[in-house]
């Protein structure tokens, strides 16, 4: 999935995550930045994969990746900094977060599916990517997903890109803002010991044999997109981030 829709993997890796650390009875008040933690680390795995993926078959865009990852870093960064120096950050506001973000984000993607960019489309300008950058960097810290959640719709809504380029340029931004907060989590303490091995809060045991298996699929996901026409990977891309809402209202108010 992540290969064919540039997300980075984090929609998957959070429900797993999520169920693995709650089964070993991991403290509720630091349960939110383990998964956050967690799910960015192997996202640097996927997302160095799919890129390299994207460079062999001539569809990467550098430029436009650095425009993005600059400021998405930035955001992401402060608001990590933030939700580590408290305890207002609680389980329950993360999955509310999650699901209010993803929420519009679907729907209009699901609205939009058939539509196909205009040849003729203008390149964006820089300020353009660095906004989706700014915005990309605040959901990264909240959510613990790599960004393509943010950056593929607002790539081929606003600035009207083709999405196949949107997820390349999502995929290359994605391992970047994932590598500069793991190094965050790496040197963080947890206020509350656990069960399973780790190192500040990536719990090695868990993330590093879900990172092993992104090896072996994601090449397959990229030729699968290169492959696939626009409007079925726009609804894939919906109707599998609907999947992780329905689950979060179940869990939350069910």
């Amino acid at each position: 999935m992540s290969g064919l829709l540039g997300v980075g993997g984090g929609i998957i890796f959070i429900p797993i995550l999520d169920f693995v650390f709650t089964r070993f009875g991991f403290p509720r008040e630091d349960l939110a930045q383990f998964i956050i933690a967690n799910s960015l680390f192997i996202i640097i795995f996927t997302g160095v994969i799919n890129s390299y993926k994207q460079y062999r078959i001539k569809n990467f865009y550098p430029r436009f990746i650095s425009y993005t990852s600059v400021p998405a870093i930035a955001t992401a960064w402060f608001f990590t900094w933030l939700i580590q120096n408290g305890t207002w950050y609680s389980k329950e506001t993360f999955n509310l977060v999650f699901l209010l973000m993803l929420s519009p984000m679907i729907l209009r993607m699901l609205y939009t599916r058939k539509r196909e960019t205009p040849k003729e489309a203008a390149e964006p300008k820089p300020y353009q990517f660095g906004l989706t950058g700014l915005l990309t960097g605040v959901f990264t810290a909240f959510s613990g997903l790599g960004g393509g959640m943010i950056m593929v719709p607002s790539f081929t809504d606003f600035l009207k890109m083709d999405i196949k380029k949107a997820t390349s340029i999502s995929a290359g931004v994605v391992p970047l803002i994932a590598l500069m907060l793991s190094i965050k989590y790496f040197t963080s303490t947890p206020s509350a010991d656990v069960v399973l091995p780790h190192i500040g809060y990536i719990v090695y045991s868990v993330a590093l044999p879900m990172a092993a298996g992104t090896f072996i699929t994601v090449g397959f996901g990229v030729s699968l997109s290169h492959k696939t026409p626009s409007p079925v990977i726009k609804t894939i891309f919906a109707l599998f981030a609907l999947l992780v809402i329905i689950k979060l209202v179940i869990e939350n108010y069910f």
